[in-house]
């Protein structure tokens, strides 16, 4: 199975074309940093200039295609382009434009045992 094109069957959501979390510890982003790959680690000092290295909230985001942006992004993959084709769209373009954006903040709220 492929991430990136998976069967039909282990599909679990249609059209989704982007979906992700942020971490953050007060209003500082800490995962993903910017500008180079890491993970996020809950340990004390885990996280380079953190207080204490536990996240107090996550990002939440999805963006769904609608119909009519799925049935575009795929005259968009096929090759050879179809009549009508505009080269001036981009594949980001077409999502954009024909897609929905859903966040969710989650603030994660621990206490001592």
């Amino acid at each position: 199975m492929s991430i990136r094109s998976p069967e039909r069957s282990n599909v679990l959501a249609n059209n989704v074309v982007d979906f992700g979390v942020r971490v953050f510890e007060g209003t500082t982003l800490r995962f993903p940093v910017t500008g180079r790959t890491t993970t996020y680690m809950a340990t004390a000092g885990a996280i380079e200039g953190a207080n204490t290295g536990f996240p107090d909230s996550v990002e939440i985001f999805v963006r769904i295609l609608r119909a009519e942006g799925a049935q575009k992004l795929a005259l968009f993959e096929t090759i050879p382009r179809p009549a009508g084709y505009n080269p001036t769209e981009s594949w980001w373009d077409i999502v954009q434009a024909n897609s929905r954006f859903y966040t969710r903040r989650v603030d994660l709220i621990a206490k001592a045992l």
